[in-house]
């Protein structure tokens, strides 16, 4: 054997000894990468390209998605695409950080569903018509007080802020539920356009006829045209409408049955 040549032994070591080496360094990176949060949601955009009630490329299926996705997301309704009809039933509740460009598409209630409804995270809802939308409060039955009516185009849930722009409310209706056998009043619907009691932040909307609304401890609305502001007063109060103002379309916030 050469004397300088190494032992097979020492090749051996040699051999492992570079393997663990290199295997050691590139061990980090793996390491680093594994402490990412797993599952971490990524922005992303769902895109509206039909005016169908529901299936593949509806709004209905968009709201779905992005609430299931968390995080941060874009619902994109393709420009062009006219009226999209609700015909099943309302659309699933807004419940994470959501911004909706309508790019001056229609929704409509069909007179029988409500337009959006607001349950949580921050969200902006721009260039959209919201018309035919109607939220009905439930009857009594044999207790007292109905159900109140509230935000036929729009309603935003205590918690939830909203930021709406360049949206236009018109023929929505809400209407208070049968006050039942033992009153007769039932509590108050109001704001046929928008109601709620969470933050909502206006510019450069229209509504008619008590187009906008909000709860006893919702914000003030500013800065928008429409014949009249439905202000509801919280359990039993009337909803008063007030005239003024330059937007087209009657949207109700009616009180309720006896």
């Amino acid at each position: 054997m050469d004397p300088h040549q190494p032992s097979r032994r020492a090749r051996q070591f040699s051999c492992w000894r570079g393997i663990f080496a290199h295997t050691r360094y590139g061990l980090v990176p793996l390491i680093l990468l594994s402490t990412a949060p797993i599952g971490s949601a990524q922005a992303a955009t769902f895109n509206v390209t039909n005016t169908a009630d529901s299936g593949a490329g509806s709004l209905r299926q968009a709201i779905f998605d992005a609430n299931a996705a968390g995080g941060t997301n874009t619902i994109d309704v393709q420009n062009g695409l006219g009226t999209i009809t609700l015909t099943s039933g309302d659309l699933n509740a807004l419940n994470s950080n959501i911004t909706l460009n309508g790019n001056g598409n229609t929704l409509s209630g069909n007179n029988a569903f409500r337009g959006l409804f607001v349950y949580s995270g921050t969200v902006a809802i721009n260039d959209l018509t919201i018309e035919n939308a109607v939220a009905s409060g439930g009857d009594a039955g044999q207790a007292a007080g109905g159900g109140a009516g509230l935000g036929g185009a729009l309603f935003v849930k205590d918690g939830a802020n909203v930021t709406i722009s360049n949206l236009v409310a018109q023929n929505n209706a809400a209407t208070g539920g049968d006050g039942g056998a033992q009153t007769t009043a039932g509590i108050t619907g109001g704001g046929g356009g928008m109601g709620g009691d969470g933050g909502v932040a206006v510019a450069g909307n229209s509504g008619g006829g008590g187009g906008l609304g909000s709860g006893a401890t919702g914000g003030s609305n500013v800065g928008n045209g429409g014949d009249g502001i439905a202000q509801g007063e919280g359990a039993g109060g009337d909803g008063a409408n007030l005239g003024g103002g330059g937007g087209t379309g009657g949207n109700n916030g009616g009180g309720g049955g006896s």
